[in-house]
């Protein structure tokens, strides 16, 4: 307690005189600042999560990173209740060390880093997954092409129901409204302790360049929806629903703001659309949600998760049966789809796999198999599927 104490005063120091300074002398404190921020990357908290996974099989995860992101990892991981042990914040190495003496007590390893580092670790037989996924959508085309996904029609049928209709507006008034009644009621309803809300301030920082897109249900504001303008294509900044309120929901209102929000921009005369970001989970509700309504997935930001099997454990192979995700692999964004070798018998388990998976702008989908049949199993993949489907073994990822 004492040393954290003592390099948290120097640290305050060096800020307040470093503040002090002309700019012209500041360049003096860049090395400084370098290594400091070197520094909060090598320092990390560490959780050890244990639980039974879906399948009622134990499975220990020990991850390294930010709390909000170990609650969604642990959502993902176990069925309702788990355990956890903060063991705090160490620098990276003394990770290593933690997992090399009780390597056999850990199912998977969730390490929280920039793609960078990732490279320094890189290795066949783990995964870097990002943060994040962001994508666009083409809304060059009449808007009534565009409506051809059954959830296109049934966002119309609830328009239409409720007598949904929006306004567009830029009052500061409006906005505060929108953060405060909207916003983060719906984000912290929705996502829980899982949730990254923006703080009022940043929100405030970029409304010159947005417009608030408010959803009106007869004469009432029930939720809005931000847009941004970076660059050439608008994006869907932020999202909310009146009070978090559930019967604005289910009466339409996020499918209303979706396509209230392409109607507005294609008016403007712009033919893209940024969806915002994404979890890489290929189950995820938000992506495959923005998947039904057109999305093409097409970048990522530099910070994601490396995520590497430690036990051939039963826990283990649940979690990654489980849960299939977009991971960069040689700086494309491709899909991982783990499953038993008897559930791939035809081509239309195939089919069945590339339509709840693929998304445009994967490079591929890699499906990754339990079993000993892959030679054979490959050579079934469907001809129309070829340029965008292989078949791995994911014994490979469990050999030591």
């Amino acid at each position: 307690m004492m040393k954290d104490s003592k390099t948290k005063k120097t640290i305050a120091i060096t800020k307040l005189t470093y503040q002090k300074l002309p700019f012209y002398f500041r360049w003096l404190f860049y090395p400084v600042k370098f290594i400091y921020r070197l520094a909060h990357k090598l320092r990390i908290d560490i959780w050890i999560i244990s639980g039974k996974e879906h399948l009622n099989t134990p499975l220990t995860i020990i991850f390294a990173g930010c709390e909000r992101n170990k609650n969604y990892f642990a959502k993902l991981a176990f069925d309702s209740s788990y355990s956890e042990i903060h063991i705090g914040k160490k620098w990276l190495w003394n990770l290593f060390r933690i997992v090399s003496k009780g390597a056999q007590d850990y199912s998977l390893i969730v390490l929280e880093m920039d793609r960078a580092f990732y490279r320094l670790f890189n290795s066949k037989k783990s995964f870097f997954i990002p943060c994040w996924i962001g994508g666009e959508v083409d809304i060059s085309g009449d808007i009534s092409s565009l409506i051809k996904t059954d959830s296109h029609k049934t966002d119309i049928r609830r328009i239409k129901k409720y007598n949904m209709q929006f306004e567009v507006t830029n009052e500061q008034s409006q906005f505060d409204n929108f953060y405060n009644h909207m916003y983060l009621p719906y984000i912290t309803n929705a996502y829980r302790n899982t949730a990254f809300p923006m703080t009022d301030s940043d929100m405030k920082k970029n409304l010159k360049n947005c417009d608030l897109l408010l959803i009106k249900k007869e004469k009432e504001y029930i939720g809005g929806v931000l847009l941004i303008y970076r660059k050439s294509v608008p994006c869907i900044w932020s999202f909310g629903v009146k009070d978090g309120n559930t019967d604005y929901l289910k009466a339409g209102v996020i499918g209303a703001q979706c396509y209230f929000a392409v109607v507005y921009l294609k008016e403007k005369g712009y033919k893209k659309m940024h969806f915002g970001g994404s979890r890489a989970f290929l189950k995820d509700g938000v992506l495959q949600y923005k998947k039904e309504r057109g999305l093409q997935v097409m970048g990522s930001p530099r910070k994601g998760f490396l995520v590497k099997p430690l036990s051939n454990s039963a826990g283990t192979k649940g979690f990654f049966l489980r849960n299939p995700f977009i991971y960069l692999n040689k700086s494309k964004l491709t899909g991982a789809v783990f499953v038993e070798n008897d559930q791939l018998s035809s081509e239309k388990d195939f089919e069945k796999i590339y339509k709840d998976f693929y998304i445009k702008g994967l490079s591929r989908l890699n499906i990754y198999l339990f079993g000993e049949n892959e030679r054979n199993i490959r050579e079934i993949i469907p001809s129309k599927f070829l340029d965008k489907m292989s078949i791995c073994s994911a014994e490979r990822l469990f050999q030591k």
